[in-house]
């Protein structure tokens, strides 16, 4: 057994298509904990164009302890041709555990979705070492108290943790646009109300519509901070403050009484002469126009769906979407009702919506969905920027 250093590394191993989620999730803990050097994510930190196998290897030789993650379908995943994929030698899971079992590396079994050890006999031969070793259950219900306990035995062998969390720092270079032009709209309100006041409903309307953009443009710009695209944090906040100060001023200033519009009849009637004449003329009659009642207002129909509620998801996932005004945010759960994925967007249509999302693996990407069926489905497609997948999907409200 390699004695323990301060330096100790962690090389977590899954497969992609069991356990990404759970693989994202135990990552977060690891980095966190550990700091993200002392953690090797598989092929998530091989550089492109470099040898595969020799980057496992040079990664394997570094590390004191290697957490295979091992799901319901770890052991039988298939290829396109049927043929089990641990059973190809060139298989990266396979090389992978099979180079630690012959390495001076202590191999961790780590059991996810309720998924049972493997015997040997399931095993190919240069991986059958794996069904000796002790394995760790990290179940759904404890995961933290799961998570510590690994941390813990992990202590003793790579070594203690960090003094003190990473400081993440803010994407360089990249000043927070949406922000900047959220405080400009807000100066404008401010110069406006400076200079003429709320002279009539017409300022009064476009001071609110200023306003109203200032605040959506604040809020965007602090998710594109959340989604580190961008940097600004506290420009952002300060601009959704300013924006909502100035929110509820108009609140106040708004009159009690509407305006009334005076106008007369000789403002819209035109006088002419008639041609003289010697003939006596019958003195004119003043007759009063009958007065004309105003038109019934006619309702406006809703400039956007109503989608708040629970959509169940093509993708077998099930969906909450929270809306609030032309805002929505999206949770997504798996199968087992632990939360996968969040996002957040707007509708930009009538019944077309569009929003931003990251997953629990580390991966985000945006999604547009159409509102059809009245209200009761929508359809649309996503794109992952991290992994470059993309498709097609439909979801239902829970019930239709």
């Amino acid at each position: 057994m390699k004695k323990a250093t301060p330096q100790g590394r962690i090389f977590l191993s899954y497969r992609r298509e069991d356990s990404s989620g759970y693989a994202g999730r135990l990552f977060d803990h690891l980095k966190k904990h550990f700091g993200k050097d002392r953690v090797f994510m598989d092929i998530s930190n091989i550089e492109p164009g470099t040898d595969f196998v020799d980057s496992i290897e040079k990664a394997l030789g570094s590390c004191d302890a290697f957490l295979v993650l091992i799901g319901k379908n770890w052991l039988d995943c298939r290829d396109g041709s049927g043929q089990r994929r641990l059973d190809n030698p060139d298989d990266f899971i396979r090389i992978e555990t099979s180079t630690a079992l012959k390495r001076d590396v202590r191999v961790f079994p780590i059991l996810v979705k309720g998924a049972e050890m493997p015997t040997a006999a399931e095993l190919p031969e240069d991986m059958a070492k794996l069904a000796r070793r002790n394995a760790h259950e990290l179940s759904d219900q404890r995961w933290e108290f799961d998570c510590n306990q690994l941390l813990k035995v992990l202590e003793t062998i790579i070594g203690p943790p960090q003094p003190g969390p990473e400081p993440v720092p803010e994407p360089a270079g990249k000043k927070n646009i949406k922000a900047i032009i959220s405080l400009v709209l807000s100066a404008l309100v401010v110069f406006g109300l400076a200079t003429e006041g709320v002279a009539d409903s017409d300022a009064m309307v476009g001071a609110v519509a200023l306003v109203i953009g200032a605040l959506i443009l604040g809020v965007i710009g602090l998710y594109d901070v959340k989604m580190k695209k961008v940097g600004g944090r506290g420009l952002a906040i300060g601009s959704i403050a300013v924006s909502i100060l100035l929110g509820l001023m108009l609140v106040g200033e708004m009159p009690a009484e509407p305006v009334a519009i005076k106008s007369t009849l000789s403002d819209h009637v035109t006088t002419q002469r008639k041609p003289a004449s010697s003939a006596a003329e019958p003195p004119a009659v003043s007759v009063e126009p009958p007065p004309v009642s105003a038109p019934e207002p006619v309702p406006k129909a809703p400039p956007y769906g109503q989608i708040g509620g629970n959509w169940q998801g093509s993708d077998g996932m099930t969906y909450i979407i929270q809306q609030q005004g032309q805002q929505v945010h999206v949770i997504g759960l798996n199968t087992f009702g632990v939360q996968v994925m969040t996002g957040q967007g707007a509708f930009y249509s009538a019944d077309r919506v569009q929003f931003e999302y990251s997953l629990a693996d580390g991966s985000y990407g945006e999604s547009t969905l159409q509102v059809i069926a009245g209200g009761q489905q929508m359809n649309g497609s996503f794109t992952n920027h991290a992994t470059g997948l993309y498709g097609q999907i439909v979801l239902s409200r829970a019930g239709y």
